[in-house]
């Protein structure tokens, strides 16, 4: 029962924490975007969906470790989504060259 849950979970917040990465990195641009946080979001996104993949790639059970990592950092996600409601944070954009 315990394992069930824990398995729910994980693929739960996986599936989250990708579709937070995406629609940051469809914010995004190479033009305006610091090269370092869209490295961020494609590598979070890559290990969100091998994360999802797992339980029916490689027949993984997640622990209640790896749950509560996969739970903190999607809620971390939540939480901060507010600041991109308006596009990229500013602090995460490419100086102008004026």
């Amino acid at each position: 029962m315990i394992a069930k849950l824990l398995l729910v979970l994980f693929q739960v917040h996986a599936l989250a924490l990708l579709m937070s990465c995406f629609c940051r990195l469809a914010k995004t641009s190479k033009a305006n975007t610091l090269p370092s946080v869209r490295w961020v979001f494609t590598g979070l996104s890559i290990v969100s969906a091998w994360c999802a993949a797992a339980p029916w790639l490689f027949a993984y059970r997640p622990d209640l470790i790896s749950t509560a990592l996969v739970c903190a950092i999607t809620y971390t996600q939540i939480v901060t989504s507010h600041h991109w409601r308006r596009g990229v944070p500013h602090q995460f954009l490419k100086e102008s060259k004026e």
